[in-house]
């Protein structure tokens, strides 16, 4: 009676015992078990409910047919089942059904009960065995690293703005530094000007440091001119100087890059994103293969450094592009 069930309940979902209730089968879909370090297929998940007994001649005729028995013989065999399985869970307090579960009475007479797990009643996973996994040891850091990289990569537009904006001020204690070495660059570049111009320059070539040139002699010497102009009276004439190149032109620039995409659209949003945070960003097609690479425009001075701060803050896959060279 019992592996007749179990041949129904691979091609039903539910096989009613008539007296004394019905099992009844839920699909559940395939899972895994981290802590077992396995993988199950689809199976059933197998129930039983003892208000359905109404016979509706599913199991009959399916013993009748297995053992060429007419209905009424069909019908006398599972009511001696049933009452046997009653007797049983009267005295024994319990009843097993092989590869299905086991009925039980508990301590107020209700029947309780436990499946078994032990045969997949799915005829679709049939072949299917568990599989074994292995898992992989990483360490902390770099499961964080690669959860990080992997959300990265599925939502390249979004970057972790609340990072961003958490080291922010860092970022401007950085750039108010290079802002103060760079005034001093200048102020000692000019000092440097100022002390090679001759103790007896007139005031005209003094002007043409301050990129003021002029061309008209002072009205003495003018008068000279006008008079006399021989050669034991020199005509001194104003020196002009080249005008001091801004900060601009005198910090070479490196580039860094942070992110490298086929679609322009990306490299974009990646772009006004970074330059949220106070970056330089410029973006550069290569055109040997269509790539779009989104860099960070830094002084070659601080290439090492702003280099190490951009793997922390944005991308720690950040890579120098060039240095000492102008893309513009």
């Amino acid at each position: 009676m019992v592996e007749e069930i179990q041949r129904l309940l691979l091609t039903h979902n539910c096989v009613i015992v008539p007296g004394l209730g019905a099992f009844i089968g839920n699909y559940k879909p395939a899972n895994i078990q981290l802590q077992e370090h396995k993988i199950y297929p689809p199976s059933k998940n197998i129930a039983f409910n003892k208000v359905l007994q109404t016979n509706d001649g599913l199991l009959i005729n399916a013993i009748a047919h297995a053992k060429n028995l007419s209905f009424q013989e069909a019908e006398t065999s599972i009511n001696e089942f049933v009452r046997q399985c009653k007797s049983s869970l009267q005295q024994n307090r319990s009843f097993l059904f092989k590869d299905i579960g086991k009925l039980v009475l508990d301590d107020e007479n209700n029947v309780q009960f436990i499946p078994f797990h032990s045969k997949n009643y799915n005829a679709d996973s049939f072949g299917l065995p568990e599989m074994q996994i292995i898992p992989i040891k990483r360490l902390a850091e770099s499961e964080q690293e690669i959860k990080a990289t992997y959300q990265h990569k599925l939502h390249p537009e979004k970057l972790n703005s609340e990072k961003i904006l958490g080291k922010r001020n860092r970022s401007v204690f950085y750039w108010l530094a290079a802002s103060v070495m760079l005034v001093a660059i200048l102020c000692s570049t000019w000092i440097i000007n100022k002390n090679k111009i001759k103790p007896n320059q007139s005031e005209s070539s003094m002007l043409a440091v301050f990129d003021t040139p002029t061309t008209e002699l002072p009205m003495a010497t003018q008068a000279t001119n006008q008079t006399i102009a021989t050669p034991e009276m020199p005509v001194e004439i104003p020196t002009t100087q080249k005008p001091l190149k801004t900060s601009e032109e005198n910090i070479a620039k490196s580039y860094v890059v942070i992110g490298t995409f086929f679609d322009q659209n990306l490299s974009l949003e990646l772009k006004a994103e970074v330059e949220k945070a106070g970056y330089v960003v410029k973006i550069y097609k290569d055109e040997q293969n269509g790539l779009f690479r989104t860099t960070i425009q830094v002084e070659e001075a601080n290439v090492d450094s702003v280099l190490g701060k951009i793997k922390s803050d944005i991308n720690k896959r950040a890579w120098i592009y060039c240095v000492s060279c102008n893309l513009n």
